[in-house]
């Protein structure tokens, strides 16, 4: 349950160099052979808008290359979504 965290908590996991969100796609893509995911999906609003510090709100469906951080670790042949939640709680 993401509403057990902050956003901070949500913030910090994603900076952090060495096990951040971040890193974690990277290390994910060496894994693969240095092949990127051709789908990635977020589930639920509230971890895709606080994770990349959006303003705007976001809608559920594929989100644009043009919307990601500039610092987005992966190229535009991976898809980003954004999906519906699953939590009851949303």
């Amino acid at each position: 349950q993401s509403s057990k965290f902050s956003d901070a908590d949500l913030r910090r996991w994603t900076l952090d160099a060495e096990s951040g969100f971040y890193a974690r796609l990277r290390r994910h893509v060496s894994l693969a052979g240095g092949t990127p995911p051709r789908v990635l999906a977020f589930a639920g609003k509230r971890q895709y808008t606080v994770l990349f510090s959006k303003k705007n709100q976001v809608d559920v469906g594929p989100q644009s290359h043009a919307s990601l951080p500039p610092d987005w670790p992966l190229d535009e042949s991976t898809s980003v979504w954004v999906m519906p939640s699953t939590s009851g709680a949303s």
